[in-house]
């Protein structure tokens, strides 16, 4: 079944545009997800709000080749071409050309060669023009109506612009190969722990990916350990028990683990997983017990400490349950993870500092529309800067990623939450304060380069971009 942004593209009022890429430009492949424009010297700054007139006006005092063809480039680039637009870029010299979709508004970063920008999903690729009626024009932008059936007929061809794994990491703003790999290394070892400060999205990312890979929420188990969690809670263990007529008891129970092994021995052919929230909270040694042994021999089998009966066999991990830990690596309340259970995991960074959950603020703002208040993301990795030298008290963006987020609303979350968790790693007081006053921050951000109205790039995380230039 093809997407359904490109079944439905001809009911909507969407145009076709063509841009013009230069020759030494890099493939558009995923993660590339953008197309952008570079003629103009960055000086301008940001242009979202310039009006025609001075748009014209500000582009003649450093654009003497054409001012007017550039103004009306740019005029056209930021405000002409919407969201579901469609684009041809064509690569200068080459003989091909890409198709996308433009999926957010103008951005722009001064520290970018193509600095004025717009995100865009591809479906075509490297496409030969000959196969286009009529030939390619050569202004920058331009539109590109003439080419429009063209265009439906080789989307219709695409069966599946974008697999089920990508639609994923279009949802959670992060890059298909972070996902894959996260796919490659739980196929592997069977048990992995996203790391990182608070805030970054491990939990998040967690269930959203056991959740596509198993198919089913019902094949997903969710606990969360704690200092008073132990083996009885988690494996098996004699739980209080009122009978029928009222006598107090105990009963034999089997917890998560055990509960998510059966499912997953029923259904042999469908991955399970179980998901340990803040796995370094509970004491891993107690908690796990013998445990330790199967996550490292799934194809072996051991007695469990509680056993029903004399009858009952022996016990193993199947090979299609699948565990997911997550561990907060900013509590100094949480002891290290002991080298035992790390040989048996794979561990995946989540930094705010680092990709690509540097970029997930920005693209994600990009992506609802958000570009007022792009500032908040330039104050962030400001944030982060200043925090280097204790990268586990880095802010991470799900602080700010609410709907409705606006000026007031970054100000409560910075005052009651962020500032506050600031002091308490920095134990700084009135220095610390002061050090990361919001509006203090606003205003280097701004002095760098930034812009108050903060309609910046969303940095493409690996580095790749479609650039169109004349």
């Amino acid at each position: 079944m093809r997407n359904e942004d490109i079944t439905s593209h001809v009911e909507r009022e969407v145009n076709y545009w063509q841009l013009m890429a230069p020759e030494n430009i890099r493939d558009v492949v995923e993660p590339d997800r953008f197309v952008g424009i570079g003629f103009v010297d960055t000086a301008l700054g940001n242009l979202a709000d310039f009006s025609r007139e001075e748009l014209s006006s500000s582009v003649e005092g450093v654009y003497e080749k054409n001012p007017k063809h550039a103004a009306g480039q740019l005029w056209r680039f930021i405000h002409e071409i919407k969201q579901g637009d469609y684009v041809i870029v064509q690569l200068i010299g080459r003989g091909l050309f890409h198709i996308g979709q433009v999926t957010g508004a103008y951005s722009y970063n001064p520290s970018e060669p193509m600095p004025h920008r717009r995100s865009v999903r591809w479906f075509r690729t490297n496409l030969s023009k000959e196969v286009l009626s009529y030939g390619l024009g050569q202004a920058t932008v331009q539109n590109a109506d003439r080419h429009r059936e063209i265009i439906d007929r080789l989307l219709s061809e695409v069966e599946s612009p974008d697999d089920p794994l990508k639609k994923l990491a279009n949802e959670l703003h992060l890059p298909v190969a972070f996902l894959e790999n996260i796919e490659a290394l739980l196929d592997d070892k069977r048990q992995l722990i996203f790391q990182g400060p608070p805030g970054t999205g491990k939990t998040y990312v967690a269930q959203k990916l056991a959740n596509h890979l198993a198919g089913s929420k019902d094949r997903v188990t969710l606990v969360q350990f704690h200092p008073s969690y132990a083996y009885e809670d988690f494996v098996r263990g004699f739980r209080p028990k009122v009978s029928e007529d009222g006598q107090a008891g105990f009963e034999l129970k089997d917890g998560p683990l055990l509960q998510a092994a059966e499912r997953a021995k029923e259904e042999s052919d469908e991955r399970h997983f179980l998901i340990i929230d803040e796995i370094n909270r509970g004491n891993l040694a107690k908690v796990f017990g013998e445990l330790y042994f199967l996550l490292e021999y799934r194809d072996e089998e051991i007695t469990l400490q509680y056993q029903r009966d004399a009858d009952e066999g022996k016990f193993s991990l199947p090979s299609n349950l699948y565990i997911i830990g997550t561990m907060n690596t900013a509590d100094r309340s949480i002891a290290l993870v002991d080298l035992a259970l790390r040989r048996r995991f794979y561990f995946v960074e989540f930094h705010p500092d680092e990709e690509p959950v540097k970029g997930v603020l920005r693209r994600w703002l990009e992506a609802n529309d958000m570009t007022k208040v792009m500032w908040v993301a330039d104050i962030v990795e400001r944030t982060n800067e200043l925090l280097k030298d204790d990268r586990h008290a880095a802010i991470g963006p799900s602080y700010f990623m609410k709907d409705g987020l606006d000026d007031a609303i970054v100000e409560r979350i910075w005052k009651h939450s962020v500032l506050l968790y600031i002091e308490e790693r920095r134990i700084g007081g009135d220095e610390v304060s002061d050090k990361f006053d919001l509006a203090k921050l606003k205003g280097s951000v701004k002095a760098s380069g930034g812009s108050e109205n903060g309609e910046y790039d969303a940095n493409n995380q690996d580095g790749g971009e479609s650039d169109a230039s004349d």
